[in-house]
């Protein structure tokens, strides 16, 4: 069975611009895929110095990085990452 890992930045931008409800939907996310989804929050993932055309909130699935991420954003990339059948 695939196992999909999830980071969600909760540094102060990224909370702030939206990390709180994607930590809301963490339960929501390990019920609906049947534990095959892994969540962590990270006190800050750094990327928001990176420039002014990444923009906050962030996460990690599997490695890859989403920015600008909605709780619909996330769902679609957990989908898709499970569909592909990786570890990452």
């Amino acid at each position: 069975m695939n196992q999909v890992h999830v980071t969600i930045c909760v540094g102060t931008a990224c909370y702030v611009l939206g990390g709180a409800e994607l930590l809301g939907a963490i339960d929501e996310l390990n019920h609906s895929y049947g534990g095959r989804v892994s969540c962590e929050g990270s006190p800050c993932l750094g990327l928001c110095k990176l420039g002014r055309e990444n923009r906050a909130p962030f996460a990690k699935v599997n490695g890859r990085l989403i920015e600008a991420v909605t709780v619909e954003s996330l769902k679609k990339a957990v989908e898709e990452a499970l569909s592909e059948g990786g570890n990452g």
